[in-house]
């Protein structure tokens, strides 16, 4: 749950790579309000790259409370991306 893990310590890269045998799915919000990824203080981008080096290829689920619509929300993560299927495919570019 990365909202909790950037509220309770930060450092999550770190934390990822020391905690991923321990890892079964990965939720995500943007701290501090727990909004979609981009309105908030995590650096989404080398977080979900972290994740993907560090061979996480599980689930991950959007646990956040939408500003607008969920269709709005969105707009972080590039159309083609929405299915993806495993870390490395939500990486963005």
């Amino acid at each position: 749950d990365i909202y909790h893990m950037q509220r309770m310590e930060g450092n999550l890269i770190p934390t990822i790579k020391a905690h991923l045998h321990q890892i079964g799915h990965v939720q995500i919000a943007d701290p501090p309000k727990r909004h979609q990824p981009g309105t908030g203080e995590v650096a989404w981008r080398r977080v979900l790259a972290a994740l993907e080096e560090a061979g996480y290829d599980g689930y991950i689920g959007l646990e956040y409370i939408p500003l607008g619509s969920t269709d709005d929300s969105l707009a972080w993560l590039p159309r083609e991306r929405r299915k993806a299927s495993t870390a490395a495919d939500l990486i963005l570019p």
